[in-house]
């Protein structure tokens, strides 16, 4: 690693002084007996000032706007928030200091080479069967799916990149680190030289923070630079296995000021800081007032938005639920159904049993009743699902968040269980009625079969 300061020889005398309410470290070049800090506006006599030569930096942005515009910005910023109350201009400013902030710009470059592996997505066509509803009832039909599949191919290259970092040398004004990086950022095309006439009216904060003290910070964050540069560079649709290392890395070090208003300010007896740039006063950060009554009237709309959306979706799923409910007769339908088959072949079979009807009677009863269970069971399933993918659509056209419930096969699949027992119930009945008149059944009625089978050939 390689540390280069550049235009670091020059300096100047300035004298210091840590304020004795915050500790905030200040230097200046005024030759007044008396001095308000900077940072939080505390006045103190300079019983215990020291003189100190500092390293001139390599640059400043110049203060470009005086205290006139200072309320009328700071205002203007304020009003952007949602919650700042409507007589936000009757603050109070109580006190109000140009300080110039101290930071680091580091220009960062270096080699590194990775290896990873590459995946690629393609898609692929393949053969398969879905279960669709056709002809009043469920087929197996063919289809052609597509699927994506992986394909993985080692990769490897060399990146040489350049990365800008900049760090707050402030020990002050940790917390708006952003504003302060914000401001830098934005007129860092407008510096100008550091000289006596630049600094004279206003206060420096020292840089408290060594460049030493940032280099841990500086390859932390570029650990996640270097990462999201490969990634931008590993070819195929996304990657695994990703290693570096770092071959070359040359870090560049250049000092600013940049200039920053600090003002303290009251609403309703309430003490409040806030930053502005000393620029053109566009940039602003800092505490703010807010007004309860705003933000009572947000959360209770919040609140009711709420409760209109559980009502929406409370009425949608009672409508759904009315829906699924005709579904659901059909179970009540098959059970009246499979009652009324049992009773009607029960009376078939004493009639029969009893000698009062034929066997052919008996069994053109049964067929008819077994015809009749298929029929009703398919119109009765068919119905059924046209009403459960009506209320999925339902739900779907009313995007609503409620997820359709499972469709039960449960209770179709005990129907037909009975249904089949019923079949095989009676035709053990018949059976012994058959087997008890005649010996032989029912290999007589096999060989009356083949011979009317015969007769017709």
């Amino acid at each position: 690693m390689r540390l280069e300061h550049l235009n670091l020889v020059k300096s100047m005398k300035l004298k210091e002084i840590k304020c004795k309410n915050c500790g905030g470290e200040l230097q200046f070049l005024s030759n007044e007996k008396m001095l308000k800090c900077g940072f939080c506006g505390s006045k103190f006599l300079l019983d215990d000032i020291k003189d100190v030569e500092i390293k001139n930096p390599d640059a400043i942005i110049a203060f470009k706007s005086d205290q006139s515009g200072i309320k009328e910005s700071l205002i203007t910023w304020l009003k952007q928030h949602k919650f700042i109350p409507d007589d936000i201009e009757k603050i109070s400013i109580t006190d109000f200091s140009g300080v110039y902030i101290p930071l680091y710009f580091f220009k960062v470059k270096y080699s590194v080479d990775w290896t990873a592996t590459s995946i690629f997505y393609e898609d692929e066509t393949f053969e398969s069967y879905e279960q669709v509803y056709k002809d009043g009832g469920m087929r197996s039909v063919p289809v052609t799916k597509t699927r994506q599949v992986k394909r993985n191919t080692p990769a490897n290259g060399r990146l040489n990149l350049n990365y800008d970092y900049i760090e707050l040398a402030s020990n002050n004004l940790d917390d708006e680190s952003v504003f302060c990086k914000n401001v830098f950022n934005k007129y860092k095309n407008n510096t100008t030289k550091f000289s006596d006439s630049a600094i004279a009216q206003h206060i420096l904060e020292p840089f408290t923070v060594l460049p030493e003290d940032c280099h841990k910070s500086i390859e932390k964050a570029l650990e996640n630079y270097i990462k999201s540069d490969i990634s931008r560079t590993v070819p195929g649709d996304s990657f695994k296995g990703l290693n570096w290392s770092v071959d070359e890395l040359d870090f560049k070090e250049k000092r600013y000021y940049i200039p920053v208003w600090i003002i303290n300010y009251e609403y309703n007896n309430e003490k409040y800081k806030c930053l502005l740039d000393g620029v053109d006063l566009k940039l602003a950060a800092g505490s703010k007032p807010d007004d309860p009554e705003k933000i009572k009237q947000e959360e209770e709309e919040a609140e009711k938005k709420k409760r209109d959306e559980e009502e929406k979706n409370a009425d949608i799923l009672q409508e759904y639920k009315d829906m699924r409910k005709y579904a659901n007769m059909s179970y009540l339908i098959l059970t009246i159904y499979l009652i009324a088959f049992y009773i009607t072949e029960l009376l078939f079979y004493n009639r029969y049993a009893h000698h009062m009807i034929s066997l052919k009677v008996f069994l053109l009863s049964f067929v008819i009743g077994i015809i009749g269970f298929i029929i009703f069971f398919k119109i009765t399933k068919a119905v059924r699902n046209k009403i459960l993918n009506d209320s999925e659509k339902f739900l779907i056209d009313k995007g609503s968040i409620i997820p359709p419930k499972k469709r039960p096969k449960s209770l179709l699949i005990i129907f037909k269980i009975i249904f089949i027992i019923s079949i095989c119930y009676y035709s053990y009945l018949m059976f012994s009625i058959e087997k008890a008149k005649c010996i032989k059944f029912p290999k007589n009625v096999i060989e009356w079969v083949k011979q009317k089978v015969k007769s017709l050939h």
